[in-house]
C-alpha cells in the first residue's frame, strides 16, 4: 500500500510516496494528491524513490493529478519514477505531457 509523507517548502509542496501504486490504492492516493495541489497553491513535487510498482492505473492517476494541477495554474514535478512506469509513458506520449525528473 502507498503511504504518504509530506512536508512544505517554499516553493513547492513536496510528498513522498512508498509502497506500490496500483490499481487498489490510486483512487484515493490521486485524491489526496489532487488536495496536496489544491493546498499547495498548485506547485506539487512527488518523490517516488521509494515506489517499487507503478501499474496502468497509477500512470493514469498521475495524468488525473497532472490536469487537476494545470487547470489551478500549477505544476507537478514527477521524481525518481522506475523505468518500467517511464518506459509505459514513452510507448503512450504521456512523456509529453508528464514533467519527469531523474
Amino acid at each position: 500500500m502507498s503511504e504518504i509523507a509530506h512536508a512544505a517548502r517554499p516553493s513547492a509542496f513536496i510528498v513522498e510516496l512508498m509502497g506500490d501504486i496500483d490499481v487498489r490504492h490510486t483512487h484515493a492516493l490521486g485524491h489526496a494528491l489532487c488536495k496536496a495541489v489544491s493546498f499547495s497553491g498548485g506547485d506539487l513535487l512527488v518523490d517516488m524513490s521509494r515506489v517499487g510498482f507503478v501499474d496502468w492505473c497509477g500512470l493514469m492517476m498521475m495524468v488525473r493529478v497532472h490536469r487537476h494541477a494545470t487547470v489551478r495554474g500549477g505544476s507537478v514535478t514527477w521524481r525518481a519514477v522506475q523505468d518500467a512506469p517511464l518506459r509505459l509513458a514513452a510507448t503512450t506520449g504521456l512523456d509529453q505531457s508528464l514533467h519527469f525528473e531523474r
